[in-house]
């Protein structure tokens, strides 16, 4: 869900917890499954406020497939770098507030 310039991911959805796994230690891992999930949330969001911005009357629909797909796998690369971090943070705040996790746009 988007709410301003935060984009909220819903981690009690049962499409999360079914991508959501922890090892043995507790932690929370990081897998294929969870960097494509999160990135194409992310990512139809980010497209649609980047329509917005732009005011764009009329949409060329290859166009705006060609961006989704690059803005997918650009998101699906960086998440990969800080997801660790983020699911930490996550687990961390899941144990004392919301249950969502929350990413910027940048």
């Amino acid at each position: 869900r988007l709410v301003g310039t935060t984009i909220l991911v819903d981690s009690t959805h049962p499409d999360f917890q079914a991508r959501f796994k922890v090892t043995r230690q507790g932690t929370p891992k990081v897998d294929e499954r969870l960097c494509g999930y999160l990135a194409t949330i992310v990512s139809s969001h980010y497209r649609e406020r980047a329509y917005q911005a732009a005011s764009r009357q009329r949409v060329d629909y290859a166009l705006a497939y060609e961006q989704m797909i690059s803005t997918y796998c650009r998101l699906e690369d960086a998440l990969r770098g800080v997801l660790p971090k983020l699911l930490r943070d996550m687990s961390e705040d899941s144990a004392s507030g919301p249950t969502d996790a929350r990413i910027r746009e940048e």
